[in-house]
């Protein structure tokens, strides 16, 4: 079914529903409101509560409004226990003689009480022969711009009056588990009909992301059970090719990257595909890891491809690679946004001719354009900020060669993950863990500081700039916000330290600046033409100037604690001595504090993300990204980690007792186009 297949779904109104990427009636069934509208009851006058929306109902009376200056137009509603006051701020001319004439009128609205009940700009409408506009129901808000709520509700009511939806969940353990089916849980949640509650929609939201939990363990276990069947291209280094590589190393890896090391190269010389997840602490060497496992699979005759999540990390990687496996003739080809049409046709011919290479990019390298001679690789750096059907367009680019064998998959998350977390979240993988540092990288001192102490700051980062350090300078906000004036933001930052230092001394990044100039911005720090970055935490992945020796980050009692673990980490990677300077606001909260002092004490990344867990949930400790991965339509990772024992249980249940229901669950909540087990 389709949406022209429903009358007054225009193609306009097909467009807007595209750009939320509701592409199918199906889709709008797991969309949920944002709010619901209760106009069952008409509440008397004299029985509103301030800063509860109420619906009522009386006598137009005392219509005035203003024409110069800020217009308004103001009427009083009357019943027989008071009067509410109601005020518009935008009206038409029209809408003065309506209410003139009309007798009585209805309104749906946020009380504020002074000396009388008044409602502010609620919605309004006439009542004639007792029926109005504004009727007596239940009705759910959506908030999606250019797209009415009561369209969707249409649309969704008659795919369940058509039997369009079914339930997969048997009876008897929607009632063990404390659930209710599919087909009623999207009755309540669209409200759907006026029989509805508070606990019923508790039940029926619930249910939805609990059946949606279960469709994910379920693809999980497939995934487990999947990959041990995909064949593999075998990769191997001989001992030579190996201490080949170590030679060229201007350091000795610490005994937990070797291990890690010991551990991929076992997997990928086998013809199974490999699955695996590296995680480390901030600075703990996980690129050179995966640098090896790439260096192994262009040896084997086999291409990689690194996939990184934004254009300034894949320049990064492009830089460091190029330059490292030069030292093998191992070619590196870039497929980056800042690539002109003549050097991007360029990189796709080699990609699609040359056998022995790593090609690195972001989302582009797996566009439909890209053709790969003989993929053997696939390393996804910070793989939570791609969607399944991303990493999955990657992995089946193997399939068009003529090997038609699965690459081996490295998969980097370069923010710690307690264990208990890590194999929620990725049971299907196996882990190589990185919980050791480089033994010369010195611990960065972190300093805790109230935002009054900021000019003093300042002066202190004037004398280091003068000694010819590098400085970060993060902020939570790019401009300044009435609503959130205690919050720094980069821009007046930024003015405010070309006063202090000099516009040459002080460059300036955040995220919505074009990839190109963030890029460029980011090269010239690294290359010293700025000593000072104001940044938003664009930085906060994977940045690498070893010439920065502090890093000050504002209001940072609004950051979690691995957040700023990481943040912490794009200094201290140079020889210098390095700071972290916590500054904060009088708004502080007590668990702002603790976060605060946690970091301040501790430089242990796994340490911190147990802490983070306790204080904050999973969604934090993974970072606001992760926490709304693509993968899940309706629940975050907090509530799969506190369910998971559960969701477990009745997967286990439904693949012993019901097998047949496993495909149906899958099928149901990941795209068709999607095989998902092969992710």
């Amino acid at each position: 079914m389709r949406f022209v297949n429903f009358s007054g779904v225009s193609e306009a109104t097909i467009k807007a529903l595209s750009k939320y990427n509701l592409h199918n009636p199906n889709d709008l069934l797991t969309i949920f409101p944002k709010d619901y509208k209760d106009t069952r009851v008409i509440t008397p006058i004299n029985c509103l509560v301030a800063g509860k929306k109420s619906l009522i109902q009386g006598r137009v009376t005392n219509v005035t409004y203003k024409k110069i200056g800020k217009k308004f137009l103001r009427f009083n509603v009357s019943d027989n226990t008071g009067f509410c006051s109601v005020i518009l701020f935008r009206f038409y001319t029209n809408q003065i003689t309506i209410l003139e004439k009309s007798k009585y009128v209805r309104c749906y609205g946020k009380v504020e009480l002074s000396l009388n009940p008044q409602m502010v700009h609620p919605e309004w409408a006439i009542v004639k022969d007792g029926e109005s506009a504004l009727k007596l129901r239940f009705s759910a808000v959506y908030r999606l711009k250019n797209i009415p709520d009561r369209l969707i509700s249409r649309i969704i009511l008659k795919m369940l009056q058509e039997n369009k939806v079914t339930n997969i969940i048997p009876a008897q353990l929607l009632r063990r588990f404390n659930l209710i089916s599919f087909y009623n849980a999207l009755y309540y949640v669209h409200a759907l009909t006026n029989s509805v509650d508070e606990r019923h929609l508790n039940t029926a939201r619930f249910s939805i992301k609990f059946e949606e939990m279960l469709a994910y363990k379920l693809a999980e276990q497939n995934i487990c059970k999947n990959t041990v069947k995909a064949q593999a291209p075998q990769l191997y280094l001989t001992k030579i090719q190996q201490n080949e590589f170590y030679k060229k190393l201007p350091y000795q890896l610490t005994s937990v990257q070797q291990r890690a090391i010991k551990e991929i190269l076992d997997d990928i010389k086998q013809p199974k595909a490999m699955n695996r997840l590296l995680q480390g602490d901030v600075g703990a060497g996980k690129t050179i890891v995966a640098t090896m496992a790439a260096y192994a699979a262009v040896k084997s005759g086999y291409q990689v491809a690194i996939m990184a999540p934004t254009e300034i990390l894949a320049e990064q990687h492009y830089s460091f690679l190029s330059q490292f496996l030069a030292n093998f003739d191992v070619k590196v080809v870039p497929l980056l946004g800042k690539l002109s049409v003549k050097q991007t046709r360029e990189s796709l011919g080699k990609i699609k001719h040359e056998k022995y290479c790593v090609i690195v990019g972001t989302h582009a390298i797996f566009q439909e354009r890209v053709e790969y001679a003989n993929l053997g690789l696939v390393v996804v750096d910070e793989q939570h900020r791609f969607g399944v059907e991303q990493r999955l367009a990657l992995i089946n680019k193997s399939s068009s060669t003529t090997s038609n064998l699965t690459p081996h998959q490295l998969i980097i998350s370069a923010t710690p993950i307690p264990r208990t977390l890590a194999m929620t979240l990725y049971g299907n993988l196996k882990l190589s863990i990185l919980d050791e540092l480089p033994p010369k990288r010195k611990p960065i001192v972190t300093i805790v500081l109230n935002r009054a102490k900021k000019q003093n700051l300042i002066k202190k980062v004037k004398q280091a700039v003068s000694r010819g350090e590098q400085v970060y300078w993060v902020c939570p906000l790019v401009e300044e916000s009435e609503n959130m004036d205690f919050l720094q933001d980069v821009k007046t930052l930024y003015q405010e330290l070309i006063e202090a230092l000099g516009k040459e001394n002080v460059g300036l990044v955040y995220g919505s600046m074009k990839s190109k100039d963030k890029i460029e911005e980011m090269a010239a720090f690294k290359a010293k033409k700025y000593a000072v970055l104001v940044a938003t935490t664009v930085i906060e992945v994977g940045v690498d100037v070893p010439n920065a020796t502090i890093m000050i980050i504002d209001n940072a009692e609004r950051l979690g604690i691995s957040q700023l673990h990481q943040l912490r980490g794009r200094v201290g990677r140079g020889t210098k001595e390095s700071y972290c300077i916590l500054l904060y606001s009088d708004r502080i909260s007590e668990v702002g504090k603790k976060r605060l002092s946690l970091v301040r004490e501790s430089q242990d990344g796994f340490y911190l993300a147990e802490k983070d867990l306790e204080i904050r949930g999973a969604g934090d400790v993974l970072g606001k990204e992760q926490s709304g991965i693509s993968t899940f339509k309706t629940f975050d990772i907090n509530e799969y980690y506190d369910n998971y024992d559960k969701v477990l249980t009745l997967a286990s249940l439904i693949e012993k007792d019901y097998p047949e229901l496993v495909d149906k669950l899958i099928k149901r909540w990941f795209d068709k186009r999607v095989n998902y087990m092969e992710v």
